[in-house]
């Protein structure tokens, strides 16, 4: 199985506006494609 790592980082205060992108696109990408596995690490800092 291929694995693919995306890490990036975002301000601080725009944690909550980045978690609610990431559900939108995990959503959609769950519809497309139903055998993905996805999940999302926040790393304190």
């Amino acid at each position: 199985m291929r694995r693919t790592v995306i890490r990036y980082k975002t301000k601080p205060e725009m944690s909550d506006r980045n978690a609610e992108l990431v559900a939108a696109v995990f959503a959609e990408l769950q519809a497309a494609a139903g055998g993905l596995s996805l999940s999302v690490a926040a790393a304190g800092g």
